[in-house]
């Protein structure tokens, strides 16, 4: 089955969740939000409707620059594979989607960003030392995978 490639526009639901594993890979995850806003025309007001909550995933690199970066609220563009994970819990089977991110960024139309750009050759920020142990559940036994880039985006989100 083919990937599915997609942009999401949001803003940060919470903090970014930092993780290294024993290997010494980094990931980091966060919650995106984005909520739907119409105009009513009878009260001329505008009206926030449901909201939408997504989990992304970063590696490596871009889970230390995620960590270094981003803050609660922080209008933020991802890009990734969008795929199903499947979990047990209480002995009931669940599904969520996730995103596998493979660039973010901010939104440019509700803030302003001072770009500091890096090289390969650089050690890892300090930060990143602080990270936590994985979970204790096993859900990232499986070695991670770089999200590849594909035609087919799929634009989501309201501001």
């Amino acid at each position: 089955m083919d990937e599915m490639t997609v942009t999401l526009v949001g803003r940060l639901a919470g903090d970014v969740n930092p993780w290294r594993f024993a290997d010494g890979t980094v990931k980091a995850s966060f919650r995106l939000a984005a909520s739907e806003r119409r105009y009513d025309t009878k009260t001329r007001e505008w009206r926030t409707g449901r909201s939408l909550f997504i989990t992304v995933q970063c590696w490596r690199g871009l889970a230390e620059h995620a960590l270094l970066t981003l803050k609660t609220g922080d209008p933020v563009m991802v890009h990734g594979r969008m795929f199903a994970r499947d979990y047990e819990k209480d002995g009931r089977r669940n599904t969520v989607i996730e995103v596998e991110a493979s660039a973010v960024g901010p939104d440019l139309m509700w803030c302003t960003a001072a770009l500091t750009r890096t090289s390969s050759s650089q050690a890892a920020p300090a930060e990143a030392e602080q990270l936590s142990e994985p979970p204790i559940d096993g859900a990232y036994e499986e070695e991670p995978v770089e999200a590849e880039v594909r035609a087919g985006e799929v634009a989501v989100g309201a501001r």
